[in-house]
């Protein structure tokens, strides 16, 4: 068995970094140790989206920022974050069977599964409650388009390292004034 994603939301990964000191790590930090050792990881922003940390096999780390799609008739968030590593995991393993064998995705390729993983977590926001099912092609599809159509639409960015650090800055910074 291979890892290929580490999946947390930032308060987690902010406790796993901690080590016994007395302030938190910054996303910054983190997104830098994570990319100097090659770990792929989806770093969760509740409210505020997702960072994946990107690192093809023997190549550049790369950053993706996808921020989170607004959603006319928002129920409730509970389960979003849940829907959204659901969508993960689904992609990646339909990916495998695909392919008939384990291989790790390209920085290009994180984009159309993060994309996806979006759609997940904003069909989870329109249900009461933590969701029992899954939604269905039919359901994400209506989504797809009922979230263009309101003009709530923005793309998952692809970045290098050195252009995402003031967006990650931004996003640590408000996703702990979110928090509190």
């Amino acid at each position: 068995m291979q890892l290929d994603v580490l999946q947390l939301n930032l308060n987690e990964i902010k406790l796993l970094f901690k080590h016994g000191k007395t302030e938190d790590a910054s996303l910054v930090e983190i997104v830098g140790w994570l990319a100097e050792r090659h770990i792929t990881t989806v770093i969760t922003l509740d409210k505020l989206g997702a960072v994946c940390v990107c690192c093809p096999p023997e190549k550049d780390v790369s950053i993706i920022i996808a921020l989170p799609l607004r959603i006319s008739g928002l129920e409730d968030t509970t389960g979003a974050g849940d829907a959204f590593g659901a969508a993960i995991v689904t992609r990646l393993y339909l990916r495998q069977m695909q392919l008939g064998t384990h291989q790790r995705l390209e920085s290009h390729e994180w984009v159309p599964v993060l994309e996806e993983a979006r759609y997940w977590a904003a069909y989870a926001c329109t249900t009461r409650g933590g969701a029992e099912d899954c939604p269905s092609k039919t359901e994400l599809k209506s989504l797809r388009k009922r979230i263009r159509e309101e003009g709530h639409w923005s793309p998952v960015a692809l970045k290098d390292r050195s252009e995402a650090e003031s967006i990650l800055f931004l996003l640590d910074r408000a996703y702990s004034s979110v928090q509190n």
